[in-house]
């Protein structure tokens, strides 16, 4: 006769062979899988972070720091010399000091007298319990911006892994396609990409969950610092009105929480009397909106979304016409908020700001392409196909993204990419981005994006025959004009490329004026193109004195000579996307030792990368010159030419001389 000890011990045996149990062990193995991921990739981002990322000021960075030290200062956004002083500190550690006349740029003077961002400040507060670790353990406090963004990155991580009501596919792939993004291109970046991303995505994560108070809070506090981000909130609003069956105090307590997004509103009302500094100073508008823009956000072969995670961008357009098909909401739904956002964006007026070769506004656009994606492969009748297709697709995000992270290039905002520069030589027609784009990318340097037209007409021209042409029309309106031929050259050599542009009408690599330049015949084109491209040149430092090359070549460039000679002319070679190389007199390249941080020299055979200088044209016969690492060339103390400064100066403004 059985005991009832030993019943027992069999029914827990029995138990241990059922289906139900064998699939909580797998749920378990594989939820400590994904927990085990995580601290991996914590570790490695951390640590990047923390000590291999060389930390540096871009973007809005210089406003950021300067909020982030007022809080550390006295829990404060105002701005005051005290904070200018610990912020100035920083950023001569660094390496990025900046001159004392920018120490109150993008800040405003309020009704009390006080000095405020016209950038909102809820990134730098996130940033200051970093930052007082940082300061107070005397390390480096520009690494805070990194390690913040990189905390923000592993809390939303987190976050899906952790959820309950997510099915393990969709934590897999949610929790890959975050991992492995563009995102990863703004990790060291000073200003507020992946704090919005990372809420945006917090967001979303808690909407499949149909969580929608958490998802209204994380949409709201992604909206403070980029205000577009609150008609997600409108569409969660409705989201848990409907899910509560229409309940009145739950809307009004979904409302409320929603409230979060109107702080800084209230708060520039309160200082300034109005409800948007960046709207009130003109540098937003809704005279800036336009469909070029939208479709540039999107589609641009330089900075849209489509070209830095094309498969699963298809992934999600697919998904959404399979929403339709299935008279389902939540993917259309998602894409229809995504592109008002988008046109909200366009508003912008200084289109190509800063970027690490994806759009800024761009970046926290992706978690709505993973999150549609991820949801939309539910469509697929077999298991096997749709993971197949997200496979391809992460594996498209690591090749494209790693690759950007191995030429980490910080000039890629004025200039073309290999994909545009293609279009523009194959078919220019099928690529006119927004004017200022255009003219930036063209001439190698920021302009005011309101005030560009003294820098038209530009030429792009291949192998000598212009392709694309931007140029003032006789109605004063900026109009493009392209090649109809299409030119069938794959690969296409791109030291082939000339940019020709014009400043104050005087064109940098031209004799003389050339006005009207759509009224020029094709061969007078041509011959302009192919005879602008080498010729003698003379540099003057800020001191007065011309740039020598010691002995006419073979030697160190030095500024200490008062007259023009031999030694003192240089042969400037245009290499194409505003890239060019010197020639001393003996006919050898100028060289910036060790691509930049060193000397010049005159002792090169060929031209490199070394031999390779990026022409910055400043206006009134004046040009910077970048060397390959990034770095400007300057004439310093007892006139040495060196490439070593990371910003342009007078140190680093040479007067042009065409001889």
């Amino acid at each position: 006769m059985n005991t009832p000890k030993y019943i027992k011990l069999t029914k827990l045996r029995n138990n241990f062979r059922t289906p139900h149990f064998a699939e909580m062990l797998v749920k378990i193995h594989f939820r400590s899988m994904l927990f085990i991921l995580l601290i991996i990739y914590s570790a490695c981002i951390l640590l990047y972070s923390c000590s291999l990322m060389t930390p540096i000021i871009l973007g809005d960075g210089h406003e950021y720091l300067g909020m982030t030290v007022s809080f550390f200062n006295h829990l404060s956004p105002e701005l005051n010399n005290i904070d200018n002083a610990l912020r100035a500190s920083i950023e001569k550690t660094n390496s990025a000091a900046f001159s004392a006349s920018l120490d109150y740029a993008g800040y405003f003077k309020s009704l009390n007298g006080d000095f405020y961002s016209f950038h909102f400040w809820s990134y730098p507060l996130f940033n200051l319990p970093v930052f007082s670790i940082l300061h107070y353990l005397r390390f480096n406090e520009l690494r805070t911006f990194s390690i913040t963004n990189s905390v923000l990155l592993i809390v939303c991580l987190f976050i899906i892994v952790s959820s309950s009501k997510l099915t393990d596919y969709q934590k897999l792939w949610l929790f890959l396609f975050s991992v492995f993004n563009p995102v990863l291109l703004y990790i060291g970046w000073s200003s507020p990409e992946i704090y919005s991303y990372a809420f945006v995505l917090i967001s979303l994560v808690f909407a499949l969950e149909q969580n929608y108070q958490a998802s209204i809070i994380a949409s709201s506090i992604a909206s403070l610092q980029n205000p577009p981000i609150i008609l997600l909130n409108f569409y969660l609003i409705f989201c848990g009105y409907k899910k509560s069956k229409l309940d009145f105090k739950n809307l009004f307590y979904l409302i409320l929480l929603s409230s979060i997004s109107i702080i800084p509103y209230l708060f520039y009302y309160y200082n300034y009397k109005v409800p948007n500094l960046i709207v009130s100073t003109g540098s937003s508008s809704i005279n800036f909106i336009s469909f070029n823009k939208l479709i540039n956000l999107f589609l641009d072969p330089n900075c849209g979304l489509f070209p830095y995670i094309p498969l699963l961008f298809v992934i999600s357009l697919v998904g959404l016409l399979h929403s339709f098909q299935k008279r389902e909401s939540f993917v259309p739904s998602i894409w229809f908020i995504l592109v008002l956002m988008a046109i909200m964006v366009t508003t912008i007026g200084n289109w190509n700001s800063g970027m690490m070769y994806i759009n800024r506004y761009s970046v926290w656009m992706i978690p709505f392409i993973i999150v549609t994606a991820v949801h939309s492969t539910k469509y697929y009748s077999s298991t096997k196909k749709r993971n197949i297709f997200l496979l391809i697709a992460l594996m498209s995000n690591i090749c494209i993204t790693g690759i950007l992270l191995s030429d980490y290039d910080y000039t890629n905002c004025v200039r073309f990419n290999t994909l545009s520069n293609n279009i523009m030589v194959i078919a220019p027609k099928y690529y006119n981005p927004p004017y200022e784009l255009f003219v930036e990318r063209s001439i190698g340097h920021e302009v005011n994006y309101s005030n560009f037209n003294s820098y038209l007409p530009i030429v792009f021209t291949y192998d000598g025959e212009p392709r694309k042409i931007l140029y003032l029309s006789n109605n004063s309106s900026v109009t493009y004009e392209n090649s109809n031929d299409l030119l069938f050259r794959v690969p296409i050599d791109e030291t082939k490329i000339r940019i020709f542009y014009a400043y104050n009408g005087r064109y940098l690599f031209a004799e003389g004026n050339w006005s009207g330049a759509v009224n020029l015949s094709p061969r007078s084109i041509r011959e302009f193109t192919r005879n602008a491209t080498d010729f003698a040149v003379a540099l003057r430092a800020n001191n007065g004195q011309y740039v020598c090359a010691e002995a006419g070549g073979g030697r160190e460039l030095v500024a200490n000579r008062d007259q023009v000679g031999e030694w003192e002319t240089l042969r400037l070679s245009y290499l194409g996307g505003n890239n060019v190389a010197l020639r001393a007199n003996n006919g050898q390249y100028v060289c910036a030792e060790v691509g930049g941080g060193r000397e010049l020299v005159a002792n090169r055979d060929h031209v490199g990368g070394w031999e390779t200088f990026g022409l910055v044209y400043l206006g009134n016969n004046s040009v910077a010159l970048r060397a390959c690492n990034g770095q400007y060339v300057s004439a310093e103390g007892e006139n040495a030419v060196v490439a070593n400064s990371t910003s342009i100066g007078l140190n680093e403004t040479f007067g042009f001389i065409r001889l």
